[in-house]
């Protein structure tokens, strides 16, 4: 089952047929002839073929795996704890839970912070993925330390800083690209 799209190489002349069959090793195949010619040149034969994730079905995907991967820390942070930490160190398990439950619970923001830098990069950005690292670290850095410093916060705070950070990021990356779509006159798809 073809799409009968074929792709020419740009080196060496090789004409490429990328399969519409649904299996996974066809998938895999197609970006990587993708990837190894010329992304732009397939993103209509990844469309007709019915491969194409548009920026809403990846938002998606990102955010039902990142919830998903949230609820399974949090309701099972007892167990990880205790892979690494002895049965006996109830006061190391209790703050290795508290951790995994504050950070675990928002790994949305890595989540989303992870499809920017690879936005950034496919558009031929990667300055901005830069930019999004260090506002998602320095932030951290300074609340950490901020936090931290507040008794009744204490240690918590270093941990509170992280998602912190990675929702900063989010902001910043999120912002930036509503400014160029409206720049270039495109609506947020």
């Amino acid at each position: 089952n073809t799409i009968g799209k074929w792709i020419r190489s740009s080196g060496n002349g090789a004409e490429h047929e990328i399969s519409g069959s649904d299996t996974g090793k066809d998938h895999i195949r197609t970006l990587e002839v993708c990837i190894a010619i010329d992304a732009r040149k397939c993103d209509a034969a990844m469309i007709q073929s019915g491969r194409y994730l548009g920026g809403r079905q990846v938002c998606l995907s990102v955010v039902v795996f990142s919830v998903t991967i949230s609820l399974i820390v949090c309701l099972l942070a007892r167990s990880f704890m205790s892979i690494f930490v002895e049965a006996g160190s109830h006061a190391i398990i209790q703050a290795g839970i508290t951790y995994l439950r504050i950070e675990g619970a928002f790994y949305i923001g890595i989540g989303i912070l992870f499809l920017l830098y690879g936005y950034y990069r496919a558009v031929n950005k990667p300055v901005m993925s830069v930019v999004l690292t260090v506002i998602s670290l320095g932030s951290r850095v300074v609340l950490a330390y901020l936090l931290s410093r507040i008794p009744v916060i204490g240690v918590i705070g270093i941990w509170v800083s992280i998602p912190i950070g990675w929702f900063l990021a989010d902001l910043t990356g999120i912002l930036y690209y509503k400014r160029i779509m409206s720049k270039a006159g495109r609506s947020d798809r």
